[in-house]
């Protein structure tokens, strides 16, 4: 299976940079985030005639999830269990035996210090569904966009300032707890 996953920053605004790179590598599932679209709005039409199935979790002017599947698929999570932000990111999919969740975890820098636990409150819901899928013996993916440099090497010298919600202990130590 040829999974691939992209913060578009805005689906409608690159629908034909995402077809075109579809047509050339054609994998079998496309997870993006940062659609930036309410469901509706969602150019399902598009990618369906491109051969994929849809699951949308969007919200207007930014956020969002879409997972893109080509061939059957069941969505059996649009929100993260345990996790009761309202904002659209997570969306989860099962198809040939495996289950992905596609997230767009939190950036956690703004919102001050709210907008910094609900960054470590997603990844502890993240946590927590993974542990029930090892519990369950569940093969499955957890991708997207994390929002976090695990290492030093996973963000240029000097780009990030050490108060940085992607670069925090706490951010780092919870990425290594997942």
């Amino acid at each position: 299976m040829k999974l691939a996953t992209w913060n578009v920053n805005s689906v409608r605004l690159r629908q034909d940079l995402v077809l075109d790179w579809l047509a050339r590598e054609q994998p079998d599932v496309l997870m993006m985030q940062e659609i930036k679209c309410e469901a509706h709005l969602f150019p399902t039409a598009a990618f369906e005639q491109a051969g994929y199935g849809c699951a949308v979790v969007g919200q207007k002017s930014y956020n969002g999830v879409a997972t893109l599947v080509r061939g059957d698929f069941t969505v059996t999570a649009e929100q993260l269990p345990g996790f009761t932000d309202p904002a659209a990111r997570y969306v989860e999919v099962q198809t040939q035996g495996l289950v992905l969740g596609n997230l767009y975890l939190p950036n956690g820098n703004s919102g001050a210090e709210q907008g910094y636990a609900t960054k470590l409150e997603f990844l502890a819901a993240l946590t927590a569904r993974a542990q029930a899928f090892l519990q369950q013996d569940t093969d499955f993916v957890l991708a997207g966009d994390y929002n976090i440099c695990p290492t030093a090497e996973d963000c240029a010298p000097g780009a990030l300032g050490p108060d940085d919600a992607l670069v925090r202990p706490q951010s780092r130590a919870a990425w290594r707890r997942l």
